[in-house]
């Protein structure tokens, strides 16, 4: 609102306020007497004065101009009425609106500024207390980022210990997977061999068999010192460069197979036909171990006829039986292959940092002695003894405990993880061992379920005993 209609208000203000004045003054009846009666007669009122209507119960002379209606402005109550209503109509017309040309305007138009101004002020307030609000959400959600902040700043510290189990459990998957197929392909040779098959040395029979074992045996793993020192000669026909430690490898299980946590073992290799030492010898052991003595081939015409209409009796069951006999030594077989293939050799990748974890212990070894304990692509067996045992063998392992909290406890889930595999890794380990036992019983069963049968069904004489 301006200055000029500010004082123009307050003018009007003080017109009103003495208009209101004058119009109380004017309201005063301009005839309103009364005369006592005469004093003749108590109560005739013989003679009273002008304008006198009559007389009241007390004999006092009342005017008519009291008396009056409304509408006679002569009368006092008529008088009062106009002087109203030119009030009423002077107070709306001329204070209140005032729309003629060339007046100032009247309070309406004063009262309506003022209402544009509260609301303007009002809006402003409003928006003043809206800015209050938006500055109080906007504290609130900045302390909660700056709380959740604070938190994830005390919750994922970076642990060393953490990462060392993350770090090292890649790749162990993998070599879950070289490991199974190690495995597989070794028991596969084993009976293969068993079975006399085309493609290995035992496909004559034992002559066959022995005869490329032996010459094996002098070029690669013959000691002269053996037998007395009478081997010499022996094993001059071999190779007189041969390596020292493969002496004996095709027997020493504890060397061969045992010890070493890494084994050079990786059937996935594109050449097959340049097997490594550790893959020689672990075949050369399987072969001592399990089925030294192969059967002799059943030759075609002891099986069929020349016609190949019939089968000849002792010939199927010669076949069954050593078919039989095969079956239960499959099952020694497995676990011999499966204690070899959780030793092939993994991917690459991870072996510099699980080096590090031996030297962290603050060993003597040298970076090669290491490399050489656990071996180059270390095998699946090797990183679970890294992982679950050589690890937390490390102090820094202890003192890793006082960390946050948060970080002590997603170490106990990574070491839970590895727990889990652990027991998944003994579980498979009690059913190879629970199927060996139940060939054990079977093969313990054998000979005096023989016996009941030739007492429940007498022989017929029939030698089913030798080479056809």
């Amino acid at each position: 609102m301006s200055v000029n209609r500010k004082i123009h208000t307050v003018i009007k203000t003080v017109f009103v306020i003495l208009a209101l004045t004058a119009g109380f003054s004017a309201m005063k009846p301009s005839i309103a007497f009364a005369v006592h009666c005469c004093s003749e007669g108590r109560c005739g009122c013989s003679r009273c004065c002008g304008h006198i209507g009559k007389c009241s119960s007390l004999c006092t002379c009342t005017s008519t101009n009291e008396t009056g209606k409304p509408s006679n402005p002569s009368t006092t109550l008529g008088h009062i009425t106009k002087k109203f209503s030119d009030h009423r109509t002077w107070l709306v017309d001329v204070i209140l609106k005032d729309s003629a040309p060339g007046n100032p305007e009247g309070l309406f138009a004063a009262m309506q500024l003022m209402t544009n101004q509260l609301t303007v002020i009002g809006m402003q307030q409003v928006q003043a207390i809206g800015m209050f609000f938006d500055a109080k959400h906007q504290l609130e959600t900045q302390r909660i980022f700056q709380v959740m902040t604070a938190q994830a700043h005390r919750k994922y510290q970076i642990s060393e210990a953490l990462c060392l189990v993350g770090t090292n459990t890649r790749g162990l998957a993998a070599s879950s997977r070289l490991s199974d197929l190690a495995t597989a392909t070794i028991a596969k040779r084993s009976v293969d061999r068993l079975l006399l098959n085309g493609d290995l040395i035992s496909t004559d029979g034992p002559l066959s068999d022995k005869a490329s074992r032996l010459a094996d045996y002098i070029l690669k793993y013959c000691n002269p010192k053996d037998n007395g020192g009478n081997l010499k000669s022996l094993c001059m026909k071999g190779d007189s460069l041969r390596d020292p430690l493969d002496m004996n490898r095709d027997i020493d299980y504890a060397g061969t197979l045992a010890s070493p946590l890494t084994l050079d073992i990786d059937f996935s290799s594109t050449d097959p036909d340049n097997p490594s030492k550790d893959e020689e010898a672990v075949f050369a052991l399987m072969s001592n171990l399990i089925g030294h003595e192969v059967n002799q081939p059943i030759s075609e015409p002891n099986l069929v006829t020349d016609d190949n209409t019939q089968i000849y009796s002792q010939g199927y069951l010669a076949l069954m039986d050593s078919r039989a006999l095969a079956a239960k030594k499959s099952v020694a077989i497995n676990a011999l292959a499966s204690a070899a293939g959780i030793k092939a050799k993994g991917p690459e990748g991870v072996d510099p940092y699980m080096y590090a974890i031996i030297e962290q212990l603050g060993t003597s070894l040298t970076p090669a002695q290491i490399e050489e304990m656990l071996g180059r692509n270390m095998s699946y067996h090797a990183r679970m003894e890294v992982l679950t045992k050589i690890a937390n063998q490390d102090v820094d392992s202890i003192t890793s405990l006082m960390e946050n909290p948060d970080n002590v406890a997603r170490r106990d889930v990574a070491l839970l993880a590895l727990e889990l595999i652990q027991k998944s890794d003994t579980r498979r380990i009690f059913n190879r061992t629970e199927m060996t036992a139940a060939m054990m019983l079977e093969t313990a069963l054998m000979r005096e379920q023989e016996r009941l049968t030739g007492i429940i069904k007498p022989t017929t004489g029939s030698n089913r005993s030798g080479a056809f």
